[in-house]
C-alpha cells in the first residue's frame, strides 16, 4: 500500500513536462489560425509575408507533448541561431558550450539522445556524441518556417535516437497559390542584423519566384561576421568567490576569449506541382562556418592561456528530393517519399604554442538516406467507429573519412597519425519499418498504437598501431507506443500515453577518441543499446479563445552497457555526474517532471520545466502574439542555476513588439545523463 501511494505521489508530481505539446496543438485548433498566423493559405494580414505549410503540428502530434515555434514567433524573437529559437519552449533547455554552438536539451538529454529532422530528412548521423554538440546550430534559422518540439521517447515515429524527444524543422516554401495579378510573381526580400555585444554584422538576401499553381522557387544567401563577445565582467564562482577558469577573459575583464566566428549560408528550394495530386520538391541547403573556437577549450581550464581548440571549418550540405502524392487508393491516400544526400565536414586545429605543436584533424561524414511515409484513408465501418493508419520505412547509411596529424611548428614537420578521431572507412546503417494506427469510438474516445522494428549495423576496420579494435556489430530491436484520448466534454479532453525510445551505439561510441571536458574518451566496442520509456497522463482544456494543458510524465532512461566480466554492471559514481569506464556511461537514471502550458487569447504563460531529482530547474516562459489581442504581455523567469536567473518582459501591440529583460549570472548548467563534456 505504501509503495502504491509513493508511486502515485511521484506520478502526480513528476509528469508535468509533457503537457505543453498537446496544449500547443489545442491552441492551434481551438483558436483558429492564431497559432500559425502567416503559415496558412489566405490573405496576408497587414502585408505580412505568407508561406504555405503542408501540415499542421496539431494533425500529427496533438495527443503528444509537442509545441511549435511559428515563423512569426521567429521574427519576433530574432534568434541568433536555431537552438536559440527554442529558449521559450517548455521542457527545453539550451546549452551553449561555445559562442558558435548550441545544443537543446529535451527532458534532460541532448546530443545523440535526441533526434533532429529537417523536412522529414534525418540529420543525426553516426558521429553525434552523447554530450552537447554543435549540429543543430548548422540549421539556418532564417530558412525555417516552423520548429516543432516533440518531448518524450518518440522512436516509433521518428526512429533511433529519440530517447528524449525529436526536433522537427520545416523550411520555408514558395507560395504557389499566391492569388496575385498575372501568372508570374517575383518577391525579393532582404534582412540585416547587427548586435553590439559581439559586434555581429550580417544579413540575408532572398528571392521567391512563382508561376501560379505550377512551379515555385525560393532561395537565398546569408552571411555573418561575429566578433569577440563583450560581457558584464568575469564570472565569479559562488563556491570559492574566485573568477572561474573557463571562460577566460582578456586583460580588460569584459572581453571573452574563445568567441567569434564567420558564417556563410546558401539554399534553394524548387517546388513543382506536376498535377492536382502530385508534387515534387528539390531542396539544397548549405551551411559553412569558419574560424569558430571552442570557448571551453580556448584555453582549457588547466592549460596555458595560448592553447586553443578551433574549428577552422564546420560545414553541412544537404541535397534531397521529395515526391508527394494525394488522393491515392484507400491504403495509400497520402504518400511522401524522400531521397537525400548529406555531407558533414569538420576541420580542427589544436594550437599549443608553448610546445611548438599543433594538432589537426579532418572528419567527413557522407550520408545517403531514404524515407517513405504513407497515410491510409480514414474509414468508418460503422457510424460509431472510425479507423485510420500510417506506415513507412526509413534507412540511412553513413561512410566516415577521418584523418589526424601533428605539425611541429618550429621546424615545419608534419607527422601523420595512424588514425583520426574516428576509424577511417567506417560505415553505419540505421533503418526501420514502422506503423501507427488510430481508432475513434463514438467521436469521443480515440485510441492510438504503433510499433517499429529497428535495425542498425556498424562496420569498421581496426588499427593495430593505435590498438583500436575492429567493429562488426548489428542490432535488431522492436519499440512501441500506445495512448488514449477521451473527450469528456466539448472543452475537456483526458489524455494518457506510453512511448518507447531506442538508440543503438553509433560510431562515436564504438570508435571515437577525443578530449571530453577534463578527461579523454576512449572507444568501447562492446556497448549495448540504450532504451527509454515515457509514461504520460494529463488533460487538455480547449476554449474559443485559449487552451491550457496539464500533462504529467515519468521517464525511465537506461544507458547502454558493456558486458563486464562475469556480467557485472559498472558501478555508478558518487556525486552529480554519472560514472563511466572506458567511455561507458553507467547508472540507470529515472526522471519525473512536467511542462504545463496555458494560452489565452494573445498572451501565453509557460512553465518550462519542473524536474526531479537533481537539477532543480524551474522555468517560466512567455511570448506575446500581436493580433490575438490588441495588446498582450508575458513574463519569463528562468533560474538557470542555483545562483542565477533571468527575467524578461514583453509588451506587444498590433503593429509592434517591445521586449526587455535583465539577468543575474552565476554558475549555470543542467544536469545531464552520460559522459560529462
Amino acid at each position: 500500500m505504501l509503495r502504491a501511494l509513493t508511486f502515485a505521489a511521484l506520478l502526480g508530481s513528476a509528469l508535468t513536462p509533457g503537457l505543453a505539446s498537446a496544449g500547443e496543438a489545442a491552441a492551434a485548433q481551438s483558436a483558429g489560425k492564431s497559432e500559425g498566423e502567416g503559415e496558412g493559405e489566405g490573405k496576408p494580414r497587414g502585408g505580412a509575408r505568407r508561406t504555405v505549410v503542408k501540415q499542421s503540428a496539431a494533425a500529427e502530434h496533438e495527443d503528444r507533448a509537442a509545441s511549435v515555434v511559428t515563423r512569426r514567433e521567429l521574427e519576433e524573437r530574432l534568434p541568433r541561431s536555431a537552438p536559440d529559437a527554442l529558449r521559450f519552449e517548455p521542457g527545453v533547455y539550451v546549452q551553449q558550450t561555445a559562442h558558435a554552438q548550441g545544443s537543446p536539451y529535451l527532458r534532460g538529454v541532448t546530443g545523440q539522445q535526441t533526434v533532429m529532422l529537417f523536412d522529414g530528412v534525418r540529420l543525426n548521423n553516426s558521429t553525434f556524441r552523447q554530450g552537447p554538440n554543435q549540429y543543430f546550430f548548422t540549421i539556418d534559422a532564417r530558412t525555417i518556417q516552423r520548429l516543432e518540439v516533440v518531448r518524450g521517447a518518440a522512436s516509433t515515429r521518428h526512429g533511433a535516437d529519440a530517447l528524449g524527444g525529436a526536433l522537427l524543422a520545416t523550411p520555408q516554401e514558395p507560395e504557389l497559390d499566391h492569388g496575385g495579378a498575372g501568372p508570374w510573381r517575383v518577391r525579393p526580400r532582404a534582412s540585416w542584423r547587427s548586435a553590439t555585444a559581439d559586434g555581429e554584422m550580417g544579413g540575408r538576401a532572398q528571392v521567391e519566384v512563382v508561376r501560379a499553381g505550377t512551379v515555385g522557387f525560393i532561395g537565398g544567401v546569408g552571411y555573418r561576421d561575429v566578433g569577440l563577445l563583450r560581457t558584464g565582467g568575469p564570472i565569479v564562482s559562488p563556491k570559492t568567490g574566485e573568477p572561474v577558469r573557463v571562460p577566460r577573459f582578456a586583460p580588460d575583464g569584459v572581453t571573452q576569449l574563445g568567441t567569434g566566428f564567420k558564417e556563410l549560408t546558401a539554399d534553394g528550394r524548387l517546388v513543382w506541382r506536376v498535377d492536382r495530386r502530385t508534387r515534387l520538391t528539390l531542396g539544397y541547403y548549405d551551411y559553412r562556418q569558419f574560424d569558430a573556437p571552442r570557448t571551453d577549450r580556448c584555453p582549457p581550464a588547466t592549460a596555458p592561456e595560448s592553447e586553443c581548440l578551433r574549428y577552422a571549418e564546420q560545414f553541412r550540405t544537404l541535397v534531397y528530393g521529395a515526391l508527394e502524392a494525394d488522393e491515392g487508393p484507400a491504403l495509400a491516400e497520402r504518400t511522401r517519399w524522400t531521397l537525400s544526400y548529406q555531407h558533414q565536414h569538420e576541420r580542427r586545429h589544436l594550437d599549443r604554442p608553448t610546445t611548438s605543436t599543433r594538432g589537426d584533424g579532418r572528419d567527413d561524414v557522407y550520408s545517403v538516406g531514404t524515407g517513405l511515409t504513407v497515410h491510409t484513408r480514414r474509414a468508418a465501418p460503422t457510424p460509431a467507429l472510425e479507423v485510420g493508419a500510417s506506415y513507412g520505412l526509413d534507412a540511412y547509411l553513413d561512410t566516415i573519412r577521418s584523418r589526424a596529424w601533428n605539425i611541429y611548428t618550429d621546424v615545419g614537420v608534419v607527422s601523420p597519425l595512424s588514425r583520426g578521431q574516428y576509424l577511417d572507412g567506417a560505415r553505419y546503417l540505421t533503418s526501420g519499418l514502422w506503423s501507427e494506427g488510430k481508432m475513434t469510438i463514438l467521436r469521443r474516445l480515440e485510441l492510438r498504437g504503433g510499433g517499429r522494428l529497428s535495425y542498425a549495423a556498424a562496420r569498421a576496420s581496426g588499427d593495430q598501431a593505435s590498438a583500436s579494435a575492429a567493429v562488426d556489430r548489428q542490432w535488431v530491436a522492436p519499440v512501441g507506443s500506445a495512448g488514449a484520448s477521451l473527450r469528456a466534454s466539448e472543452w475537456l479532453r483526458l489524455l494518457v500515453g506510453v512511448d518507447q525510445g531506442f538508440r543503438a551505439p553509433n560510431l562515436d561510441d564504438l570508435t571515437s577518441r577525443q578530449q571530453t571536458g577534463p578527461g579523454f574518451q576512449l572507444e568501447n566496442a562492446a556497448l549495448q543499446p540504450e532504451r527509454a520509456t515515457s509514461l504520460e497522463a494529463g488533460f487538455k482544456v480547449e476554449r474559443a479563445r485559449g487552451a491550457g494543458v496539464l500533462r504529467l510524465r515519468v521517464a525511465d532512461l537506461r544507458p547502454g552497457r558493456a558486458g563486464a566480466p562475469g556480467g557485472e554492471r559498472v558501478p555508478r559514481a558518487d556525486g552529480r555526474l554519472w560514472g563511466f569506464a572506458d567511455g561507458l556511461p553507467a547508472g540507470e537514471p529515472r526522471g519525473a517532471g512536467g511542462d504545463p502550458r496555458l494560452r489565452w487569447g494573445g498572451a501565453a504563460l509557460l512553465a518550462r520545466r519542473l524536474r526531479r531529482p537533481r537539477d532543480g530547474l524551474v522555468r517560466l516562459g512567455g511570448g506575446a502574439e500581436p493580433g490575438g489581442l490588441g495588446r498582450s504581455a508575458a513574463a519569463v523567469a528562468d533560474p538557470a542555476a542555483e545562483r542565477g536567473g533571468r527575467a524578461d518582459v514583453a509588451l506587444a501591440a498590433a503593429r509592434g513588439l517591445l521586449r526587455g529583460g535583465a539577468a543575474l549570472g552565476g554558475e549555470a548548467g543542467s544536469a545531464g545523463v552520460g559522459r560529462p563534456r
